[in-house]
């Protein structure tokens, strides 16, 4: 959790960071921050994708947990409690307000082919690059399921020290 609030409140966003897809048929783009994490003694990234509002306010977060820093695929977990799960987490929220309150928190869809590749991380640079596919969902109060899926998504980040 300590992972989550900082790199939330992390302000350095390059302009060459960013989470980028297809959100349900309409371009998508994010600004990203990742950090390292430690998790069971590994030192693993995790990645958040924001939308803000022309007020700065926070609109939409998708966030990557559990992402090891070597190129290759991995598995996509059910998202929430990131040291509960193995393989790659993934949640994504719709905030509302001052960006302050979460009106939709949607977790990963485990009926869809969800996909996650780490296509290079430069160790010098400590740069990220990876692609990914995932459906999330949201059960309402009333049992009514909404979907959002990112399809052809590419994460080009920078982590930051912890």
């Amino acid at each position: 959790m300590i992972t989550i609030l900082y790199v939330a409140c992390h302000d350095s966003v390059r302009p060459e960071d960013y989470v980028k897809a297809t959100k349900d048929v309409v371009s998508w783009s994010a600004k990203a921050t990742a950090v390292f994490a430690p998790v069971f003694g590994d030192s693993l990234i995790t990645v958040l994708g924001k939308v803000y509002s022309n007020e700065g306010f926070i609109r939409e977060e998708l966030a990557f947990f559990k992402i090891p820093p070597r190129a290759a695929s991995y598995k996509v977990s059910i998202g929430g409690a990131p040291h509960t799960y193995k393989g790659i987490g993934v949640t994504y929220a719709k905030f509302e307000g001052d960006g302050h309150v979460i009106s939709e928190f949607q977790t990963l869809d485990t009926f869809y082919q969800n996909s996650f590749s780490v296509d290079a991380y430069d160790v010098s640079s400590r740069t990220l690059k990876a692609s990914f596919e995932c459906r999330l969902m949201y059960v309402n109060p009333f049992n009514d399921t909404t979907y959002t899926v990112f399809k052809d998504g590419i994460i080009n980040v920078a982590i930051e020290d912890y």
